[in-house]
């Protein structure tokens, strides 16, 4: 199971790095980001993220918390970048993963919905930065 869990890290820092590498000609890097301290709703699914595009946003989304609004402003500039957050509840084992663009997808970003096999009710939450006009979109088929 170490080799394979190995492999796995190995294979999603080489998409994240190509992510990266891709948006490089943006300047803004795709990247995921880890915050603490936040309660988000995780009622919603893997395919139906909150988007935030603008401090207006952010203000509607949490209207009386300063603090995670100033979280939030920490890690996004919104001239450049959206704020996405997926939040959803399921199996322990519920996996959503980045793969990097490429030209099958027209240079959009597709994130993978992996569906876990146990029956363990847990909240996941992902949440990422990217460019601005960045496309994406949500494969829930495997």
């Amino acid at each position: 199971i170490r080799l394979n869990r190995r492999r796995a890290a190995i294979f999603f820092m080489l998409l994240t790095c190509s992510a990266v590498l891709r948006a490089a000609d943006d300047e803004i890097p795709i990247r995921r980001v880890m915050l603490d301290g936040i309660q988000w709703n995780t009622e919603g699914k893997p395919d139906q993220p909150l988007i935030l595009t603008s401090k207006e946003d952010l203000e509607k989304a949490f209207p009386k918390d300063a603090a995670t609004q100033r979280k939030i402003l920490d890690e996004v500039d919104f001239a450049k970048s959206r704020f996405v957050v997926f939040a959803w509840q399921g199996s322990g084992k519920d996996r959503l993963e980045l793969v990097s663009p490429d030209t099958q997808n027209n240079g959009n970003i597709v994130f993978v919905y992996r569906r876990g096999k146990t029956r363990d009710l847990r909240k996941h939450v992902n949440i990422y930065v990217l460019p601005k006009n960045q496309k994406f979109e949500v494969d829930m088929s495997k």
